[in-house]
């Protein structure tokens, strides 16, 4: 099991902002993985302090496990599945930590595109609050210096009131929008700033996994080596020994026995002398 720091957005039923996901690599566990998972989520359900989502990583399992993790995925919130054609942990967390990364990079598409259009809207109630102003300050001056009749007097007062009143709710609204960027400019940063750590986590995977294969490089080359020193040493030997036993002829056999099992032929060895039943 391996916990990695995630964001989601679905947990019970409702957009929640999940502090962790458990990845959960497995390979022909049919017979206890609904169980297991089950006691996990209502773990993490009752008693886990932070919001959590469960992600079963099937490693190309062989039994029925990828169609329990499917159906545990569609019946339990907060449980979702994934599936490899090929085994292997690291594979499994990689593939996980990808897809991650792919969902949190179209959380910031989507951030990014509402961070402009409320940086659009402040923009133009900025422009809007300015020429407001510009009239209320139009409208006080014409109040300030008005005469005449009641009636008038009172007309010109109200649109002095009323042109201030529009200057107050601009600048509330401007001040709710300009806050809504703020916020929506900390999404897509703090969305920027796990998509920059798991890729680094993947790096980090990749470097682990590149060093393990030049390990694996150098042992298989090690024992090549091992290998051919051990080939050229047999063969010194047997060039020494055959040239020994060359010109013996007690040993005429063994030589040609040799020779036969060097050439990868089988050996016939020569018959056996007859003996007569007569002799005494």
């Amino acid at each position: 099991m391996t916990v990695l720091p995630f964001a989601r957005t679905q947990h019970n039923g409702a957009p929640t902002t999940v502090e962790v996901d458990i990845v959960i690599p497995v390979y022909n566990e049919e017979s206890r993985l609904e169980a297991c998972i089950t006691a996990l989520r209502s773990f993490l359900d009752t008693s886990f302090p932070f919001d959590a989502a469960v992600v079963i990583a099937d490693n190309a399992s062989t039994d029925g496990t990828w169609r329990i993790a499917s159906q545990l995925a569609a019946t339990l919130d907060g449980v979702t599945a994934i599936h490899l054609d090929k085994k292997g942990r690291g594979r499994a967390l990689r593939a996980e930590i990808g897809r991650k990364v792919e969902e949190l990079a179209h959380e910031e598409s989507r951030a990014l595109r509402e961070l402009a259009a409320e940086q659009a809207d402040v923009t133009r109630l900025r422009e809007g609050l300015q020429q407001a102003d510009r009239n209320a300050g139009q409208a006080k001056a014409a109040a300030d210096q008005a005469s005449g009749a009641p009636a008038q007097l009172r007309a010109i007062f109200e649109r002095a009131g009323a042109a201030s009143a529009l200057v107050e709710a601009k600048r509330e609204d401007l001040k709710l929008h300009e806050q809504k960027s703020v916020h929506k400019e900390a999404q897509a940063r703090d969305l920027r700033r796990q998509i920059d750590e798991l890729r680094a986590q993947l790096a980090r995977y990749a470097e682990a996994l590149e060093e393990d294969l030049a390990s694996g490089r150098e042992k298989v080359a090690a024992r090549t080596r091992d290998g051919l020193a051990f080939e050229k040493a047999f063969s010194e030997v047997s060039v020494l020994l055959l040239n020994h036993l060359k010109g013996k002829p007690e040993a005429r056999d063994l030589l040609q026995e040799l020779l036969a099992v060097m050439h990868g032929q089988a050996y016939v060895g020569a018959p056996a002398a007859k003996t007569d039943s007569r002799m005494p």
